[in-house]
C-alpha cells in the first residue's frame, strides 16, 4: 500500500472475514472507514503505525483523525493506546462485539454514546453501565511541562541551524565570487538550444486541436444532456479553453482538467479521452456514465485526481489504474464495480485518498 495513502473508504461492500495482516503496511492513515461489512477478528498488525503488534500499536497512527469500524464483528477490548491518537476527532466502534472498559482521558472524554452503542460488553463513561473496580482503566494525564520544554527546545535548535547555514553560504559567496564570463557563454548556448527545441517540439507534438478532438468524441458518446450544457457550449466556434468544465494551463495552453460533475449526463467514456495528455484532474462524479473504462486512460500520465463516483460503471476495477503513477486521489464509490481490489493499486506510491465504498467488492477471489 502507498506510503502516502491517508484516506481509505471501503464502506458498504461485501467484505467478510479478517482484514489481511499486511493491510496498511507502510501507510500513514488519517481516516479509515470499513463500516457495514462483515469484518471479524482483530485488527491487523500493519495498522499500528503500519507496523508493530496489534492492538496496542494502533496508537502509533499518530496523525489519525477519523476511525470508523462500525457494524462489523470485531471482538475484544478497546486498547488504551488509542489515547495516543491526539488528533482523533471521530471514533465510531458501534455495533460490534467489543467488551471491557472504555479508555478514559484525553480525546476519549469528547466521544459520546453513539461511538459505542451496540457493544453490550462495554462499560464505563460515557455509557451508563459501570465497570468493576479492577476493570476501570487508569486515566491518562498529559505531561504539559515536558511538551512545553520540547517545543521551546525545537524552536531554539531551528534558529541556531538556520544561522550557521546562512553565515556559511554568505562566506562562500563572498570569498569565491562568480565566473561571469562562463555564465554569459552558458546563457547564450542555453537560449539558442531552447529556441530550437521549442520549434521542433511544436512541429511534432500534439496541440490544443488534439484535446479539442478528444473532447468532441466524448461529447458524441453522451446520449443524454438534459440541460444542454455541452450541446450549446462545446463547439468549433469557441476556444476549447472557454468550454464549460475545461480549464487550460497558462504555460502550454493545453487542457489540464475536465470537470463534468453533477450535470445529469448519460453516456460512455471513449478511448480518445486518453489523448488529453496534459490532464491533471478528471471529475465526472454524480452522473450516469456506464459501461467499462478504456485502457487508453493509462496515457494520462500526469493525472493526480480521478473521480468517477456515483455513476453506473460495472465490471472489475481495472488493474491498469496501478500505472497512473502520479495519482493522489481515486474515487470509485457508488458504482457497480465487482470482484476484488486489484493488487496493482499498491504501485500508486503517491496515492493519498482511496474511496471504494458502496460497490459489490469482495476481499479475495473464489476457488
Amino acid at each position: 500500500m502507498s506510503s502516502s495513502l491517508s484516506y481509505i473508504d471501503l464502506e458498504k461492500n461485501n467484505f467478510h472475514g479478517k482484514i489481511p495482516d499486511n493491510f496498511g503496511k507502510g501507510c500513514k492513515l488519517y481516516s479509515f472507514r470499513i463500516r457495514n461489512n462483515q469484518v471479524e477478528g482483530s485488527l491487523p498488525r500493519s495498522l499500528g503505525n503500519c507496523k508493530g503488534p496489534i492492538p496496542s500499536s494502533l496508537g502509533d497512527l499518530s496523525e489519525l483523525e477519523s476511525l470508523d469500524l462500525s457494524s462489523n464483528q470485531l471482538q475484544g477490548r478497546i486498547p488504551t493506546e488509542l489515547n495516543n491518537l491526539g488528533f482523533l476527532e471521530v471514533l465510531n466502534l458501534s455495533h460490534n462485539h467489543l467488551k471491557g472498559p472504555i479508555p478514559q482521558g484525553k480525546q476519549f472524554d469528547t466521544f459520546n454514546n453513539n461511538s459505542y452503542i451496540g457493544n453490550l460488553g462495554l462499560c464505563g463513561l460515557p455509557l451508563s453501565k459501570d465497570c468493576n473496580n479492577e476493570e476501570t482503566p487508569a486515566k491518562l494525564e498529559r505531561d504539559d511541562d515536558n511538551d512545553e520544554i520540547n517545543w521551546k527546545f525545537s524552536i531554539l535548535m531551528g534558529y541556531a541551524c538556520g544561522l550557521v547555514l546562512g553565515l556559511s553560504m554568505g562566506y562562500i559567496g563572498f570569498t569565491t565570487g562568480k565566473p561571469w564570463w562562463f555564465i554569459r557563454i552558458y546563457e547564450r548556448l542555453r537560449q539558442r538550444f531552447t529556441k530550437t527545441f521549442k520549434a521542433t517540439l511544436s512541429a511534432n507534438s500534439p496541440n490544443i486541436s488534439t484535446d479539442q478532438s478528444a473532447l468532441l468524441v466524448l461529447k458524441s458518446h453522451i446520449t443524454h444532456d438534459p440541460h444542454n450544457l455541452l450541446a450549446t457550449n462545446w463547439s468549433h466556434s469557441t476556444s476549447v479553453c472557454n468550454w464549460i468544465g475545461i480549464p487550460c494551463g497558462s504555460r502550454h495552453h493545453r487542457v489540464t482538467a475536465l470537470d463534468l460533475s453533477s450535470m445529469d449526463l448519460t453516456g460512455t467514456i471513449p478511448s480518445q479521452l486518453g489523448n488529453l495528455s496534459f490532464l491533471v484532474s478528471l471529475n465526472i462524479r454524480n452522473n450516469s456514465f456506464h459501461g467499462s473504462l478504456p485502457i487508453e486512460l493509462t496515457n494520462l500520465h500526469r493525472l493526480k485526481y480521478l473521480n468517477f463516483g456515483n455513476n453506473s460503471f460495472n465490471g472489475e476495477i481495472p488493474s491498469w489504474f496501478g500505472y497512473l503513477a502520479q495519482l493522489q486521489s481515486l474515487y470509485l464509490y457508488m458504482n457497480n464495480f465487482s470482484g476484488v481490489i486489484p493488487s496493482t493499486l499498491a504501485n500508486l506510491s503517491k496515492l493519498e485518498q482511496l474511496i471504494l465504498s458502496k460497490n459489490n467488492l469482495k476481499e479475495h477471489a473464489q476457488g
